[in-house]
């Protein structure tokens, strides 16, 4: 199973989610869609080459349980699967639209409590927080990854000043809108470790491990080790129990910090090959950032 295959399989379970599962987030800056399924590795840069990981034992993955989230080396570098910046994206769009519709003499709010957003529960290896676990089962927290914005019932003329005003927000943000929908060399580098991460034989043993625990409290696995698809379509109730379990396991057997571990090596393996192109990609994201910043706090 690819990065891509296991985006598909997680996807009725946390919407919106990081990588590892599907982002039903809609780029507001021009009106598409983008999700992290929709970034294929193969349309952008390409990274052919397999890397070792002998020299990386040092790297691991700062893992924060209570949260569910996951701190790697190639975060700083994360366009099309960091769910803060198409946040981010949406918050400027909507900041300069209340603000432009606020000129023409009315009101145009939307619903988020921006500072409330908090990044989602990485679920790239399956469920591991325990917390959250017990609390949603197979859900998402409502205020976690990218916001679905729904603006306040409007008036006919507010509507028309805000549709003027939304082709106003993506004219002037038109560059940063198409960089995010573009493939780059991130998403390149998260599918090449993810796959060598699960072809690893520690990586192995340590899903087999994960997977005697959760067998042997009675949850029915599909065979790459995962939750059984069915739970999907259970009640609350049968969800939150397979999936405590599931992540009870993944913290107990060590599976969980094993392939974050492993996950995070591959990564620092291909940043110090790749460093050119990213250090490229990274200072590209930061000026599209510091654009996105100027529309949020009004700035020209």
């Amino acid at each position: 199973m690819n990065l891509k295959q296991k985006t598909s399989k997680t996807a009725k379970a946390k919407v919106p989610a990081a990588i590892g599962t599907a982002i039903g987030f809609v780029v507001l800056l021009n009106g598409c869609s983008t999700s992290v399924e929709d970034t294929s590795p193969g349309d952008g840069p390409r990274v052919e080459d397999s890397v070792s990981i002998e020299a990386y034992s040092n790297v691991t993955a700062e893992l924060d349980f209570e949260r569910g989230t996951a701190s790697l080396p190639l975060d700083p570098y994360l366009v099309n699967g960091d769910d803060e910046f198409f946040a981010k994206a949406t918050h400027a769009d909507f900041a300069y639209v209340e603000r432009c519709v606020a000129k023409h003499g009315f009101t145009y709010l939307s619903n988020i409590d921006w500072s409330a957003v908090e990044k989602p529960e990485n679920q790239l290896f399956g469920e591991w927080s325990v917390p959250l676990a017990q609390q949603y089962g197979l859900e998402a927290p409502s205020n976690s990854g990218i916001p679905k914005v729904m603006p306040s019932q409007a008036e006919p003329a507010i509507e028309e000043a805000a549709s003027a005003c939304m082709d106003e927000a993506k004219a002037r943000a038109q560059n940063t809108a198409e960089f995010l929908e573009s493939p780059h060399v991130d998403s390149d580098i998260e599918v090449m470790s993810y796959d060598l991460t699960l072809a690893h034989p520690e990586a192995k043993a340590a899903i087999n491990k994960r997977s005697e625990c959760v067998k042997k409290k009675g949850i029915v696995l599909e065979d790459d080790g995962y939750l059984a698809e069915s739970y999907y379509e259970q009640d609350p109730a049968a969800q939150i129990k397979a999936a405590t379990v599931f992540a009870e396991c993944q913290v107990s057997s060590g599976a969980v910090q094993k392939l974050f571990d492993l996950y995070a090596r591959y990564q620092a393996a291909y940043i110090d090959k790749q460093e050119a192109q990213l250090g490229e990609l990274l200072k590209q994201k930061q000026t599209h950032e510091a654009e996105l910043d100027r529309m949020i706090e009004g700035g020209s």
